[in-house]
């Protein structure tokens, strides 16, 4: 498995985390914003932001390369 194929892997676990997410906050177990930040929200945020950004700049590199 190459980095691309498990970061794809790896954004796909994300978003479904997020939709547990999502749903634990809107089904108003508590939509305090200091709850989001105990539970993790946040960073799981970032994670699927860096994640989307990584594969942003491998899918450029091959371009790049496809390209020369």
């Amino acid at each position: 498995m190459d980095e691309i194929q498990a970061l794809l892997v790896i954004q796909s676990a994300l978003g479904l985390a997020r939709d547990y997410y999502q749903t634990l906050l809107m089904d108003k177990i508590s939509t305090d914003s200091d709850y989001q930040e105990e539970c993790g929200y946040r960073y799981l945020l970032l994670a699927m932001n860096s994640v989307f950004e990584r594969i942003e700049e491998i899918e450029n590199e091959q371009d790049e390369r496809e390209n020369e």
